[in-house]
């Protein structure tokens, strides 16, 4: 179904509904029709060093009686998702308390015949809490018997208080083989490994001929151990809409699981097409398409997808100019074989093949201002396998309206080096963007490769086009 948006009618009083693009906002109603839109929340906050997120994504919900149910039956994950700190105070609390109430047993068994011989009381006198307290925890921890009162550590005449000690003792098994398990699995759980994927600080939005590009870059502070089956993915979510949309990403292709390898400073492109969240579309006729799939306008040109229909034999091509050849070689034999104009190619005037295709906006400032009115947020999610526990892990990072760089010659700074027989990550520079993109080359040139300041810059110079991204420098 279309979006909804809302505007004030201020002689009735209604809000009628006006259906909008499918993944873009009008706005262009009179400001005062338009109810404000209140300011979404960060919902990945980005408060730990070297400008990472606690990969928590910021969501409150209102539970009913039905979905307690549920957690209740899944109460071991629940748990096992709080503080450590928060679960090891609830279990000592819950020990002690076990300890207590058993305690409290003995007290009442001795009570039930204080004159039998069990060494537990003193001559008709029942055991005190003390006592009972100290008996319950040797039988809790099976640190072994020192009775007060007598030497019967059998309990022959007492076989309320046999049942209450093999009760407590199998208590006390099943809860050490809980407490054993939960700590192996909040030890060896991966979801902090999450932490060591480091993502740059700002993300960039840029140019490469006709093509503008938004690119984050990521690295594994953990090289020598390669995160298994790592893929990324990009959501985005506007202020009128708080529903994570995805991204297509060209580099790495996500038609081929978006897979990375992050072992070496990866840049992840998304193009910022006419298909994409990220392009104001409105007052664009583009055949979107209608089945609401997130499409790739590359896809097109590379023969993936053809949406450039021929109107009278409903071939499909890649290009518009593909298509233009096809109907103007169609109306040459359309004319020689005398077919009427009517339902022919001869029907598609000349006026509508030169007609200029519509194009994706390249223009940078025209992009930032509709983010900046428009879009919310930008996810960034990391999934892969930890290669020591085996257990698969997220990383998340979020990119708002001030972690964004807008600039058609930006790119990060190349921080792989190579040093000999070793290759060097400079973390100094993983974060560094440069935007003098025609400087940084010509400094290149002029510098003579015989030096070592030239041989280091050409190697980075080299590295950049290793891994900035699938388009190719000019």
């Amino acid at each position: 179904m279309p979006a909804k948006t809302q505007e004030f009618d201020e002689e009735t009083g209604v809000v009628p509904e006006r259906p909008v693009h499918l993944h873009k906002t009008v706005s262009s109603l009179p400001a005062r029709q338009l109810r404000p839109i209140p300011e979404i929340p960060r919902l990945v906050r980005r408060d730990l060093p070297a400008f990472q997120s606690n990969n928590r994504f910021h969501v409150k919900q209102r539970l009913t009686r039905a979905q307690w149910w549920l957690l209740r039956h899944d109460w071991f994950h629940v748990f096992l998702n709080r503080p450590a700190f928060f679960v090891v105070f609830i279990m000592l609390v819950i020990w002690t308390l076990m300890i207590v109430v058993f305690g409290a047993v003995y007290i009442r068994l001795d009570k039930m015949s204080p004159y039998e011989t069990c060494g537990m009381g003193n001559g008709g006198n029942p055991i005190t809490f003390r006592a009972a307290f100290a008996f319950s925890l040797q039988t809790c921890t099976t640190v072994g018997y020192t009775l007060p009162y007598g030497s019967n550590a059998f309990f022959e005449k007492c076989p309320g208080l046999q049942i209450t000690m093999y009760v407590q003792m199998v208590w006390s098994m099943m809860f050490n083989a809980f407490l054993f398990a939960f700590f192996y699995t909040s030890l060896a759980k991966s979801s902090a490994r999450g932490i060591q994927v480091l993502f740059s600080n700002k993300a960039i939005v840029s140019t490469e001929g006709d093509q503008v590009r938004l690119q984050i870059r990521i690295y594994d502070l953990d090289p020598t151990h390669p995160v298994v089956e790592a893929h990324v993915r990009l959501y985005a979510w506007t202020k009128h809409r708080p529903v994570p949309r995805p991204l297509r990403l060209l580099q790495p292709n996500d038609e081929l699981g978006a897979l990375l390898y992050m072992s070496m400073p990866t840049v992840v492109t998304h193009h910022i097409d006419t298909y994409s969240m990220l392009h104001p579309t409105s007052n664009v006729e583009f055949p979107v398409a209608p089945s609401g799939l997130v499409l790739r306008q590359v896809d097109s040109v590379v023969g993936s997808r053809e949406e450039n229909i021929c109107p009278v034999c409903g071939e499909g091509y890649g290009t518009h100019e593909r298509l233009v050849s096809h109907v103007r070689y169609n109306k040459l034999l359309d004319r020689e074989s005398k077919f009427p104009v009517e339902g022919s190619h001869l029907s598609i005037p000349e006026s509508e093949l030169e007609a200029k295709p519509v194009v994706a906006i390249t223009d940078i400032e025209t992009l930032q201002k509709f983010f900046e009115d428009e879009m919310a947020e930008i996810l960034c999610v990391v999934e892969g396998i930890d290669p020591v526990m085996s257990g698969t892990f997220q990383a998340l990072q979020s990119y708002g309206k001030d972690d964004i760089v807008w600039n058609k010659n930006a790119y990060f700074r190349p921080c792989l080096n190579v040093h000999g027989a070793k290759i060097e990550i400079d973390l100094d520079d993983f974060h560094e963007i440069e935007t003098d993109n025609a400087s940084f080359r010509s400094d290149t040139q002029k510098t003579s490769n015989t030096s070592f300041l030239g041989r280091h810059r050409r190697r980075k110079m080299i590295s950049r086009r290793k891994h900035d991204s699938f388009f190719t420098d000019s």
